[in-house]
């Protein structure tokens, strides 16, 4: 099973920005800010999970679902932009999941990943549809 490789930057309040890397294909997640792993407000802890390529009601799309992440449910790669602290004021787009770019950078005002679609349409092309595992680790 091919690897995808999310090597994260330190956590701040507008998320946890990373480097992700998979065979054939490069591009930039966030997540949200490190919180304990509590569900809905933290990134994913650290770790190796198996991810399947499953069709999303909310999204009317296909994305990835992380399997047994501990102590939480529902965590997907999909499209967005923002990963904050939206108790602090903070745009999300997501609940404890992880959205790619393929850049890094800033919409209004707030820490973001740019052409999300473009990159996960990238991914799931360079993937092929396959099961994959996914890293997530600490630079």
């Amino acid at each position: 099973m091919q690897r995808l490789t999310i090597s994260r930057n330190p956590s701040t309040d507008e998320g946890t920005t990373g480097d992700a890397v998979f065979p054939g294909w490069n591009g930039f997640s966030i997540e949200l800010p490190w919180r304990d792993n509590a569900p809905d407000i933290s990134c994913i802890p650290p770790g190796v999970y198996t991810a399947t390529l499953v069709f999303s009601t909310k999204f009317n799309r296909h994305v990835y679902l992380l399997q047994n992440v501990p102590g939480r449910t529902a965590c997907e790669l999909h499209i967005g932009n923002w990963a904050g602290d939206t108790s602090l004021g903070y745009k999300s787009d997501v609940e404890g999941c992880t959205v790619f770019g393929t850049a890094l950078g800033s919409l209004a005002g707030q820490t973001a990943v740019l052409n999300s679609e473009t990159a996960l349409n990238s991914l799931l092309a360079a993937t092929g549809g396959a099961d994959i595992e996914v890293e997530y680790r600490w630079k």
